[in-house]
């Protein structure tokens, strides 16, 4: 089980949702040496990504605010900010 940045049970009342069904997704279907994070400051410009799960050998993973959620593009991609960084490579998205 993922553990959750602040705890998952203090931040659900302000989830959407959505955003609740997939942080217990998260904390249910990931690993222990998964890290989740919920609603923090990123970057000098103190962004608040509605995600961010780390994991020490397979990098960072940014789910960010998309109007849409999580609907497909049309190639197929999901909308969005999301990006992902490989913990031993530079940013991708």
């Amino acid at each position: 089980m993922a553990h959750f940045v602040p705890v998952l049970s203090g931040v659900v009342g302000k989830m959407t949702s959505g955003e609740r069904r997939f942080a217990r997704r998260l904390e249910s279907h990931l690993e222990d040496d998964y890290i989740c994070w919920y609603d923090v400051p990123v970057g000098s410009l103190h962004q608040h990504p509605d995600f961010l799960v780390f994991h020490p050998r397979r990098g960072l993973l940014d789910q960010g605010d998309s109007p849409g959620g999580w609907q497909g593009g049309a190639d197929g991609q999901p909308d969005g900010a999301g990006k992902a960084v490989r913990a031993s490579d530079k940013a991708t998205s």
